[in-house]
């Protein structure tokens, strides 16, 4: 069996990604089972305004922060299978079942068992796939898909299903993906539709910039798109800089769409501005807030 170094990223993905596509998500409501997660809720463009604007822009965020997780690199070899412990207790296991070494071809599966880092748990499996450079073994393409994965971190209550697909063989790297994520608490459901994300590495930082629809049970859908790529340095979790932009619903009152801006100050501070009437002035500011 040929060396694999991808199976810790592997798990590095789908970890960052189910962990920040939850934050800051919750609230009363009225959904699907716990058996099914399927998206309900309001399908039509959503007016931002100034009672919704942090609430949608900073979801839409997150929905694409955890590329900067992204981190594909050096690893020891890996057997076809095996298991690794959380550090804060449970433990994250995978089995290997089929690689083809003329053409790089790889499948298998990836299981949570109570799986712990930093307080946030992850419980349920995940299927995988993908292409490896045979000479290398870099990463060619990688694709992800979960049905049931359950996330809890102290009194938020989550399952998640969707699919995450990166492609290594353009420059700059992109990541697409489709997930619905179920509040098992008000048992709303958040969507993080056709997103596309595109990460760039430099010597001491890594760029990303985000597109996609973000969909909202109570508000609906807004269009995501960014204006200046936020900018992760190597020694920092959170961006130094950064612009995104959330397209709602026009007003006719000012002629133009609704929409809103998330704008890094800081790698611990931004702001969230808002045009709520549509007239191509942002005359809602959210004032200065912390990362968290």
């Amino acid at each position: 069996m040929k060396k694999f170094r991808f199976i810790f990223a592997l798990g590095a993905i789908l970890f960052f990604s189910l962990t920040i596509l939850l934050t800051g998500c919750g609230g009363g409501g009225d959904e699907q089972s716990n058996s099914t997660i399927n998206y309900s809720g309001s399908k039509t463009e959503a007016a931002i305004t100034s009672n919704n604007a942090a609430e949608i822009t900073k979801a839409a965020y997150q929905g694409g922060e955890f590329a900067s997780a992204v981190i594909i690199g050096a690893g020891a070899a890996v057997s076809p299978s095996g298991s690794f412990p959380g550090s804060c207790g449970g433990t994250a296991s995978y089995t290997i079942t089929s690689y083809n070494n003329l053409t790089g071809n790889f499948s298998g599966s990836l299981t949570f068992d109570k799986y712990c880092e930093e307080n946030n748990i992850l419980s349920g499996g995940a299927s995988f796939s993908g292409r490896l450079n045979k000479d290398t073994s870099d990463f060619i393409s990688l694709a992800i898909s979960f049905n049931a994965i359950t996330y809890t971190k102290g009194s938020k209550d989550f399952t998640l299903k969707g699919q995450v697909d990166v492609d290594y063989s353009v420059n700059p790297h992109t990541i697409s993906y489709d997930v619905l994520s179920k509040d098992n608490i008000s048992e709303k459901v958040f969507w993080w539709n056709t997103y596309k994300i595109e990460t760039t590495d430099g010597t001491s930082y890594k760029d990303f910039s985000l597109s996609g629809k973000f969909y909202h049970p109570d508000y609906g859908y807004v269009t995501v798109s960014t204006l200046t790529s936020f900018r992760f340095n190597s020694d920092s979790a959170t961006p130094a800089a950064g612009v995104l932009l959330v397209t709602g619903k026009m007003d006719t009152t000012g002629g133009n769409n609704t929409s809103a801006q998330l704008i890094v100050l800081s790698a611990s501070t931004y702001h969230i501005i808002a045009d709520t009437d549509g007239d191509a002035s942002y005359e809602w500011d959210s004032g200065i807030l912390n990362w968290q």
